[in-house]
């Protein structure tokens, strides 16, 4: 694993642990879980993009070449 998917690991951590914390305060049912979904989810969206981001490098293609990165442009 190099730098890059540690800082999204340790980024969906803090996510899970916010979201967790903030159910908490409220006594939701099952809000740990909803705080894991929401980092497992980050990470994989992340780790997916950065994926996408590398091959479009190592390709040499322009961004505007990514699926997601159409919803990015106004």
């Amino acid at each position: 694993m190099n730098q890059t998917n540690w800082q999204h690991a340790l980024a969906g951590l803090l996510i899970m642990a916010l979201v967790w914390g903030f159910l908490a305060l409220f006594g939701v049912p099952s809000g740990q879980w909803v705080g894991a979904a929401a980092g497992v989810f980050f990470f994989l969206g992340r780790e997916y993009t950065h994926g996408e981001c590398k091959l479009a490098h190592d390709l040499a293609l322009n961004l505007s070449h990514l699926r997601w990165y159409d919803g990015l442009r106004a």
